[in-house]
């Protein structure tokens, strides 16, 4: 298993989509992992739409998070073997945020983009523009 120390960090919902970022260097460079969702024009997710990965390398894929689990300052994301092989991502990684509370407030984000039908989104999770 793979463990990314996060510097840089972001949820952000804006222009008919919701964005969490997650990043090694608050310059950009480095690892990171972005999830993404478009947003129906009155801000709820649009379902018909699978979430989207990106990594650093710019490979995308669509869906394939299995698994996201929080433990104090850590988020554990398991992604499907072939989530994986297209992102050039290990299966399992741990990103460490130096505040649980932000990794709490990560968690739920991406919770919700991942699965919207499952969870709700308060107003605050998000940042705007």
């Amino acid at each position: 298993m793979e463990d990314i120390e996060v510097r840089a960090v972001a949820a952000v919902r804006a222009d008919g989509s919701a964005v969490v970022g997650l990043g090694e260097d608050e310059s950009g460079a480095g690892t990171h992992l972005i999830v993404s969702r478009l947003l129906t024009p009155h801000g709820s997710a649009a379902t018909s739409e699978p979430y989207t990965l990106s990594t650093d390398t710019g490979a995308t894929c669509e869906g394939g998070v299995r698994e996201i689990v929080a433990d104090g300052v850590t988020l554990t994301i398991r992604v499907s073997d072939g989530a994986a092989e297209t992102l050039g991502i290990p299966v399992e990684r741990r990103y460490r945020f130096s505040d649980a509370t932000v990794a709490a407030r990560i968690h739920k984000a991406l919770a919700w983009l991942v699965d919207p039908a499952r969870s709700t989104v308060p107003d605050d999770l998000f940042d705007r523009p």
